[in-house]
């Protein structure tokens, strides 16, 4: 990290950011603004190469900050900078420009900067890209500021500041895969290969999803992360510099009635907008309570291993996932192992082999009796068959399985016994990868990764299936005839109706 103006044209006298942001708002700030945004904004002025991202809750006084006054306060210190500001469309970015303008042309900015060099170029300029007189004066195209959209892209043009200031329109835009790959596209793809490594950015941002472009950002790498929730929690990844006891509020702009009723109302949005986290941290749809781990396992007298396969029909590379599932005489759902890794094809077919091949003696040795399936959808049969040539496979079976009904509610049936105490992981290396996934897992095509949670609910679906037509009274067709695919649509369908039992006679929670 480089420290000094970009270019030759600093002024002499600095302003410090608290004092410029209070004469020109005519407000004091609060603790907050004052002792932890100020100084980040003075940085993005007198240093290089800094990546910050930031949460503050929505109308706290954030985006006046950093997306109003910090470009003017650059401008005034560095009138040859080139800052650029992004919002989710180029018509909001171009609503801050305007501010930003009324801000240089105001008689307070002028009498704290007044070298010429700081004044606009132009009396009337336009609202997507204005230029200060020491910008223009250098004759090479280059906006002092820019507003840009997601859509606009960046190609031609350059900034030494780039600020992002929340690039969702809404949490709905935020929740939907095809948007936050947009989003995605656009930093990856359109900023950041334009940026050098002197460009300081800032990215603003609520916590929608487990896969927004904060959660890219952070997992890049390289980002200082400053997170202030409306109302101090435990902070457990320092993002918070604040310091506050728990539960005291950010700034007593919002009360802790009316963010208690935002919470009531809808308590995804209110965390993601108000927190900064995309989710309750003991998870949403599977609570981190449901989830007990045993170090001894109960008599089981069948296991089932459940391939959830990774296909190139998905826009990222999800792995492949291959849960090992039985159920104890008190149908506690036991999870026994996930195996979960990322390879070519070929490669894939070996380790599901050699994993089959330890599942098959594992059971041996217990005496117990030990099935493998796979889904069943069109794009995988090729596969399917691929797996059906494996000598492992021929000795112990596989039962494909056409998936019924969403990942949500094919999720619901083991979920609900979790929920009742029915539920338990053998001790493993594999548990936290599989708890992380259940905590963010919402059940629709949001999910980031749910291939441990499908491969957990085929093997539930399996144990049943398998309850009901057992493969020895049954045998498998012959897997190289067209009749065989043809069969086993039929089979998958002979079992389709439900019978439940209560538990304590309080939940509808288990099928057979």
């Amino acid at each position: 990290m480089k420290r000094g103006l970009a270019t030759p044209a600093s002024l002499a006298k600095v302003i410090p950011f608290a004092s410029y942001a209070e004469s020109t708002l005519n407000i004091r700030l609060h603790d907050w603004q004052r002792f932890h945004v100020a100084p980040m904004c003075e940085r993005l002025t007198f240093e290089r190469g800094l990546r910050v991202l930031m949460h503050g809750p929505p109308q706290f006084g954030k985006s006046v900050l950093t997306s109003q006054r910090t470009p003017g306060y650059i401008l005034g210190h560095d009138p040859l900078h080139r800052v650029g500001l992004v919002t989710y469309n180029l018509d909001h970015s171009k609503e801050f420009s305007e501010v930003v303008l009324q801000l240089l042309r105001s008689e307070e900015h002028q009498r704290l900067f007044p070298d010429p060099r700081c004044r606009l170029a132009r009396s009337n300029p336009s609202l997507k890209a204005w230029s200060t007189r020491g910008r223009a004066a250098m004759k090479d195209a280059q906006a002092s500021f820019r507003a840009l959209g997601l859509l606009t892209g960046f190609t031609g043009k350059g900034v030494d500041t780039l600020i992002i200031d929340d690039p969702y329109a809404s949490p709905e835009a935020a929740r939907q895969k095809a948007i936050n790959e947009k989003v995605w596209r656009f930093w990856k793809q359109g900023a950041k290969v334009r940026l050098n490594d002197e460009t300081n950015v800032l990215v603003m941002f609520h916590r929608y999803h487990d896969d927004d472009l904060a959660a890219r950002l952070l997992a890049e790498g390289g980002w200082t992360y400053l997170r202030f929730p409306a109302t101090a929690d435990e902070n457990e990844d320092g993002s918070d510099p604040t310091g506050r006891q728990f539960g005291e509020l950010l700034s007593p702009i919002r009360s802790q009635k009316f963010l208690d009723e935002i919470k009531d109302d809808d308590l995804l949005t209110y965390l993601g907008m108000f927190q900064g986290i995309p989710r309750p941290a003991d998870g949403t749809l599977i609570k981190r309570e449901y989830l007990r781990s045993l170090t001894a396992l109960p008599p089981i007298d069948r296991w089932v291993r459940f391939w959830d396969l990774a296909t190139t029909s998905k826009e990222q590379n999800d792995f492949y996932a291959g849960a090992l599932v039985g159920i104890a005489k008190d149908h506690t759902v036991i999870v026994r192992d996930i195996t979960r890794f990322r390879a070519e094809w070929p490669d894939a077919t070996a380790i599901i082999a050699s994993v089959t091949e330890q599942d098959y003696l594992l059971c041996q040795s217990i005496g117990a009796e030990y099935a493998v399936g796979v889904e069943e959808v069109a794009w995988q049969r090729s596969m399917i068959q691929d797996l059906f040539q494996l000598g492992i496979v021929q000795r112990v079976g596989l039962w494909p399985l056409a998936p019924k009904g969403k990942k949500r509610e094919r999720a619901s049936a083991w979920v609900a016994r979790a929920k009742w105490q029915r539920f338990a992981m053998q001790v493993g290396a594999w548990n936290d990868a599989f708890i992380s996934e259940c905590l963010a897992f919402r059940g629709d095509d949001s999910d980031k990764h749910d291939d441990q949670i499908d491969a957990v609910s085929g093997a539930y679906d399996l144990l049943w299936h398998l309850k009901g037509q057992d493969p020895e009274e049954k045998p498998p067709l012959d897997n190289t005839s067209v009749a065989y695919f043809e069969g086993l649509a039929e089979q998958n369908h002979e079992h389709n109706d439900y019978e439940t039992e209560t538990l304590d006679g309080s939940d509808d929670y288990f099928h057979a």
